[in-house]
């Protein structure tokens, strides 16, 4: 997780590097979705580690009924008992599923919402890229290769949302 961190971070700041060097005002305009994207992964992070935190107290409860009835199945059998367990045994299991199925519902919602806000630095970049070429003569290949670049420029953004997601949910198993 620490290794993919400090790898992401590297090649944001490396392309980031590159892209001014290419042109200053395209990669400004590059950088103004990331805001948006930190303000939505903190928003986030609060919501979901609060949901995989109950789908792991969930878990718990699961894992402790089957202990329970594993230590004791001789004593469920001979009570003929065994419909009633399976019974609980399955409304614990539908309550962590339920409460895993919220967790990932909002993580269902942030992804794609990284994803189309980088989106739109791109279609911001051909925008005033392609104003700054018709007004200041900025060059294709310089539009081109900065188009390219964004590519690697938006991947550990994307990269790091993942481990931000990965890294609430072991936060709540902790």
């Amino acid at each position: 997780m620490i290794s993919e961190t400090i790898t992401n971070l590297a090649t944001f700041a490396g392309v980031l590097i590159v892209l001014l060097t290419i042109n200053a005002k395209l990669a400004l305009i590059t950088c103004a979705p990331i805001p948006l994207i930190l303000i939505s992964g903190v928003i986030f992070s609060k919501q979901v580690r609060l949901f995989f935190r109950v789908s792991q107290s969930k878990m718990g409860e699961l894992n402790g009924k089957l202990q329970d009835n594993l230590s004791g199945v001789h004593e469920i059998q001979s009570f003929g008992r065994e419909e009633y367990e399976t019974g609980r045994v399955d409304e614990k299991n539908f309550d962590h599923v339920r409460a895993m199925l919220q967790a990932l519902k909002i993580s269902a919602v942030f992804h794609p919402s990284v994803e189309f806000v980088s989106s739109l630095g791109t279609v911001l970049v051909v925008g005033f890229g392609g104003y700054l070429a018709y007004r200041d003569g900025l060059s294709v290949e310089d539009i081109v290769s900065f188009l390219l670049y964004l590519n690697l420029f938006y991947a550990p953004v994307t990269g790091l949302a993942t481990l931000l997601e990965n890294m609430q949910q072991s936060l709540a198993g902790a």
